[in-house]
């Protein structure tokens, strides 16, 4: 057996590689077990040096080799995101790779799941949880206009096809569930929307609207670039809302049919007890908001 325990330095960044060769004949690729550390590393600092992207593995590259590796980093920053703690098992056997029980801590939550690829017939698997993640935070350190801020619990299941990492999501197939609470519909003001489409007039969107919200829940057909939300509700003060519809991620479109019904609330007082059906849709950040029969 051979070992071997190195550093690479990257700039600022410095990742420690312990490993092990457990040779099995000269024709068989040898047996690798490797733990990777690091107490900081920057993603983006090193690919904006001119570092190649992750790319999906080929079949050939996998073929032969059986690979049982960990990733443990602290303080990693990528596309502007700050992640705490990586613990990142990583398998190569039977020419596919494998991240298998995964866990990052990244702002307030964590994100833990398993991912596989099989580079023979190109497949792709993804299932994914988000426990507990300050939602406008990381959108803003990323850079991410997202119509929603909050605490945010999700779980994705999906697969896809291909060779190129980059098409992968127009071919995902799946599920996507949200629960969120304590946060805030960004881009529309509901409570004004429904005051001004009672006197024939639009509803309030825009950068600076926006409607609080106690908790929200939603399930999503993922079907490529498409979100179809075939069940979604929400609370807020003083009303409720349900509704389906769909969101185009990749176009930064929405469609949303939604049914709200108002309670106690002394400014929706002349809506009291009443149910309205408008449609949000438009810019998934600006979406025209018009009544519905």
């Amino acid at each position: 057996m051979a070992e071997v325990n190195a550093d690479a330095i990257f700039g600022k960044d410095a990742l420690h590689i312990t490993a092990a060769l457990s040779p099995r004949s000269t024709v068989v690729k040898p047996v690798v077990s490797a733990r990777i550390e690091s107490k900081h590393f920057n993603v983006d600092r090193l690919l904006a040096a001119g570092a190649q992207a992750v790319a999906l593995p080929t079949a050939d590259f996998l073929q032969g080799w059986t690979i049982d590796s960990t990733l443990h980093a602290e303080d990693v920053r990528l596309s502007g995101m700050h992640l705490s703690f990586i613990d990142m098992p990583m398998k190569i056997a039977d020419d596919r790779l494998t991240l298998p029980g995964h866990v990052i801590d990244l702002y307030g939550g964590k994100l833990a799941g398993s991912i596989t690829y099989d580079p023979a017939r190109q497949d792709l698997t993804i299932f994914e949880t988000l426990r507990d993640v300050q939602l406008d935070t990381l959108a803003r350190d990323g850079k991410l206009n997202l119509p929603f801020a909050g605490k945010t619990n999700a779980t994705l299941d999906v697969q896809s096809q291909g060779a190129d990492l980059q098409a992968m999501p127009d071919k995902a197939k799946g599920v996507l569930r949200v629960y969120a609470k304590e946060g805030h519909w960004l881009g529309v003001d509901l409570p004004r929307s429904l005051l001004a489409l009672r006197e024939g007039k639009p509803g309030a969107s825009g950068p600076q609207a926006t409607t609080a919200l106690a908790e929200l829940s939603a399930a999503f057909a993922v079907n490529g670039p498409t979100l179809e939300a075939d069940k979604l509700n929400a609370r807020g003060d003083g009303f409720t809302l349900g509704g389906t519809g769909s969101i185009q991620y990749a176009s930064r479109q929405m469609d949303l049919v939604l049914t709200t019904r108002v309670g106690n609330d002394k400014t929706l007082a002349a809506l009291r007890g009443k149910r309205v059906s408008l449609r949000a849709k438009g810019p998934l950040m600006q979406p025209r908001i018009s009544a519905e029969p």
